[in-house]
């Protein structure tokens, strides 16, 4: 049970990882003023 937790940590991480990446690259790209 605890391995299956684990690997569901695992995946979440591999997905959510880029998406964080990419929000971070695009809130560098764009102006602050049109974020806000």
């Amino acid at each position: 049970m605890l391995g299956l937790a684990g690997r569901e940590i695992l995946w979440s991480l591999v997905f959510v990882f880029p998406v964080y990446a990419l929000f971070l690259w695009v809130f560098r790209r764009v102006p602050k003023k049109t974020v806000l």
